[in-house]
């Protein structure tokens, strides 16, 4: 999503930034999980992982909104594995995921969340340049927070 937003034909510049610190906190993330694992003793078995149904929005309400789902089946996997490791007692990987995960995951979404509402609002208004008003005016805000 981060290189289809910066695309010359495209150009949503924030965006694309917003989209590139999500994939490197997700890449983080995961070396998280699979160090945990391993410290654990654990082993883990590499699957196919499914191409996404798409590699192409048309526009960002499109991009967030594919951005959204995908946090949301992201946050209906860590609750499972929570629910596992409550369901056979390992407050250890429990405490892990709350602390490094949960909270995290609940924050993404309900900031995915707050830009789709107001992207939605603004899209209603049916102006031509509302999106690229949305990316330098809202997401270019957060690159200016970090």
């Amino acid at each position: 999503m981060a290189f289809h937003c910066g695309r010359d034909d495209v150009a949503l510049e924030h965006f694309s930034s917003f989209f590139l610190r999500q994939s490197h906190k997700r890449k983080t993330n995961a070396e998280k999980l699979l160090k945990m694992q391993n410290d654990r003793g654990g082993r883990f078995c590499l699957r196919d992982i499914a191409q996404p149904d798409r590699d192409n929005w048309h526009g960002g309400l499109q991009t967030l909104e594919s951005s959204f789902h995908l946090e949301m089946t992201i946050a209906e996997s860590l609750l499972d594995l929570y629910h596992v490791a409550s369901g056979t007692g390992d407050q250890r990987l429990c405490n892990f995921l709350k602390k490094n995960f949960l909270q995290q995951q609940l924050e993404i979404l309900s900031k995915l969340e707050h830009f789709l509402v107001n992207l939605h609002e603004v899209c209603a208004l049916g102006e031509q340049t509302v999106e690229y008003l949305f990316d330098r005016l809202t997401l270019g805000d957060q690159d200016q927070k970090g």
